[in-house]
């Protein structure tokens, strides 16, 4: 798998085994793989969004999941449950 945004790209390793170039070490399925592979992409629209304002792609994510919202919890809890879910499976 290849992107066109970013020099990243994912190897079929087994029938169902892929690695990606930035998750070095570990074997993901065919859903993860291509999931990590749309992650470089909207990193790589990330970035240009957050140029912008002058922080890096990093500073931006960071300051986002971290600082609190204006309304506590209204949307950073949904966010937070969806990933809880995600790992429970």
């Amino acid at each position: 798998m290849v992107t066109e945004r970013s020099r990243h790209q994912a190897r079929r390793v087994a029938e169902d085994g892929w690695v990606v170039s930035y998750l070095r070490g570990r074997t993901l399925t065919t859903e993860q793989a291509a999931a990590a592979m749309r992650t470089v992409e909207e990193l790589a629209n990330l970035h240009g969004l957050t140029c912008l304002f002058g922080l890096t792609t990093l500073e931006a994510v960071t300051l986002a999941v971290n600082e609190s919202p204006w309304e506590k919890g209204r949307l950073s809890e949904p966010v937070r449950e969806a990933c809880l879910q995600g790992a429970a499976r």
